[in-house]
Order: structure tokens, then sequence, then C-alpha cells
């Protein structure tokens, strides 16, 4: 594997924690998370392919193929064992990271985490009409029902990744992570329900559960002081 074009940020000492963001965010969204961690652990924010200002991807990425870039990072970095903290499609990276190198995450973190991608109703409708984007009909069709989404703000090649991404659905390989896990969730979630988080908990033995009353899916950037607790709290 050659060097990742990943741009990576490195802040404070100690055992190393990794912090990936959700779609469409960058280093600076989980920027305060940081912060707070920094004080501990050496954490460590960066853009994922596609994202901030690293460069997309050649190909179109699935989540094995974020997975193995964020590993090379790490690689770069001479990490052999790290901490792992995923928010939103960040979890979901995070939770084929520990699917694919389990002897490498020493503890998981997923917060208000896109792991569970049953097809609903929007998703199915989004899949099938991607295929078409090509049509100018479709493609003003797209600008109204998608006009504020994250498929809509992509550029087309982000569009055909989201595309397969929310095709990769992780809850039937959840029972085979044995890493210890803290689940964080913001009890208003709209994108990623509540009952997900309560899904995921029951199926990653031993994990620990902590819903967050009245906060919604932004969790590490609306309250990262009381992430940062949590999360050092459970670490420790």
């Amino acid at each position: 594997m050659s060097k990742s074009t990943i741009q990576y940020h490195v802040q404070g000492l100690g055992e190393p924690i990794i912090l990936l963001h959700g779609w469409g965010g960058s280093s600076k969204s989980l920027e305060n998370l940081q912060i707070q961690l920094s004080k501990n652990f050496q954490a460590i924010t960066l853009d994922l392919p596609g994202f901030g200002n690293s460069p997309e991807p050649e190909t179109i990425y699935g989540i094995k193929d974020y997975a193995q870039e964020i590993i090379q990072i790490t690689q770069d970095l001479g990490l052999k064992e790290f901490h792992l903290f995923g928010h939103s499609f960040g979890g979901q990276v995070a939770t084929q990271m520990v699917l694919d190198y389990p002897d490498k995450v020493k503890t998981l973190i997923l917060c208000d985490a896109a792991v569970i991608r049953r097809k609903t109703i929007s998703t199915k409708v989004l899949i099938k009409i991607s295929k078409f984007i090509k049509s100018p009909g479709l493609s003003s069709f797209l600008k109204i029902i998608f006009r504020h989404s994250d498929y809509q703000k992509a550029s087309p090649k982000m569009k055909q990744i989201m595309n397969k991404i929310l095709q990769e659905d992780l809850f039937p390989c959840l029972q085979q992570i044995y890493t210890p896990t803290l689940i964080l969730w913001g009890e208003k979630d709209s994108y990623t329900p509540v009952w997900q988080a309560k899904i995921i908990h029951q199926n990653i033995k031993g994990s620990k559960l902590k819903i967050f009353s009245n906060l919604r899916h932004g969790l590490p950037l609306s309250n990262p002081e009381d992430v940062a607790k949590e999360i050092k709290e459970f670490i420790k």
C-alpha cells in the first residue's frame, strides 16, 4: 500500500484515538471534540477521501475501501493499536474497521452511527433515481426532492459512492464484534433514530449504551464536552 493522501491532524499526547467524521463533514467537524480529548489522548482527526482537503477516491469506494485507507494512515503514523470513534457515516466506517482489523482497535465508540442501512422507501427511491442522474428531467426532479440533502450537494463521483454506501448494511455483522464498544446517541436523532442504537447495543456483546436526552444527530458537534467525558470514562 502506498502512502495515503488523506489529510489528518494530530493533537495531544497519550494513547491514540482516531476520530471519523460524518458524511459531508471534515476534520473541522470534530475539532472541538479533538481539543477535549487531546487533554488525555493523542487525538487524530482526518478528512475522509472526498471530504475536506482530501481528494476524491480514484474509484467508487465502498466502506471496506474507506477502512483500508484509514489503516494506511495508522501505518504512516506508526500506530499498532488505537481507540476508534465514528460519528454517523464515520461510525459505519469504524464498524467495518473493527470487523476487518479487530487486533488494531482497542475500543470502539459509535456515535449516532449509520451502521444499519436497511432499505427504507426513501433510500430505495434515491438508489433507483441515482442510476438515471444524467437525465436532465430527473436531474431537475432531484434538485427539488433532495435540495437540502447530502446527496444533492455531492459531486457526481461522490453521488455514486453514496449510492454504494447506502446499500452496505452492517447489521448482520454486529454479533461478530467483541471489541469493547461504547454507543452514544441523541434521543431526538431523526437521521439515525434511537431504535437503531438499541439494536446495535443488543447485538454487540458487552457494549455500553448512553442516550443523551433531547439531543439530536450532531451530538459531537453540539456537545463535545459531554461526549469526551463519556469516552474518557469508558476508556479509563
